[in-house]
């Protein structure tokens, strides 16, 4: 039987939940998970990604998994919320493009 290793790559986490987006978004671009919301491709203009699409380089789509999960777990804890993960996707990539896209208000 052919095991999978875990490849380390850059990753891209999509994910929709029932509420306080802005604090589950602004948890994971801090320590310890470090997750971004905008790169530069080749032509060196930010690529700013959709509300609730983040990405970290150099982890696997496991982990980034593991890494909502647990911070929506945590946040539910402290703060006595009821946050849904409601359907989240991870996937790993080496090669992007995209449309700049414009700042969020």
């Amino acid at each position: 039987m052919n095991e999978q290793k875990n490849v380390i790559l850059n990753v891209l986490l999509t994910y929709d939940i029932s509420e306080k987006n802005t604090e589950v978004k602004n948890a994971l671009k801090q320590e310890p998970f470090n997750y971004r919301e905008e790169w530069a491709l080749s032509d060196k203009k930010p690529q700013i990604l959709p509300e609730t699409t983040l990405w970290k380089p150099s982890t696997t789509s496991r982990q980034a998994l593991a890494d909502i999960q647990s911070l929506i777990s945590n946040l539910n804890s402290q703060n006595g919320w009821n946050i849904i993960l409601e359907r989240c996707v991870t996937v790993d990539f080496a090669t992007a493009a995209g449309i700049p896209g414009i700042d969020f208000k």
